[in-house]
């Protein structure tokens, strides 16, 4: 995979109670925000292969996923 293959990538909350916070982990490996999901909402961004991702509780910060760097559009649903 290369670095600019598109592939997208789709985050359901499925918490009925928690917010979750999306993060994207750039090269030098520090999380960068892409914005928090509310309980029965979506998330979706167009990314890269080989960006890895993060899923953080908004309000705690406790890593809840680690998505590792995307080969093919994918979906990942919390919890």
């Amino acid at each position: 995979m290369s670095h600019t293959t598109v592939a997208e990538l789709v985050v359901s909350n499925g918490c009925p109670a928690s917010t979750i916070e999306i993060f994207w982990i750039d090269y030098g490996c520090e999380e960068v925000s892409y914005g928090q999901v509310a309980p029965g909402r979506r998330f979706s961004v167009s990314s890269f292969a080989t960006h890895p991702w993060r899923i953080r509780d908004a309000i705690t910060h406790v890593l809840l996923r680690e998505i590792p760097p995307l080969t093919a559009p994918t979906t990942v649903t919390y919890p």
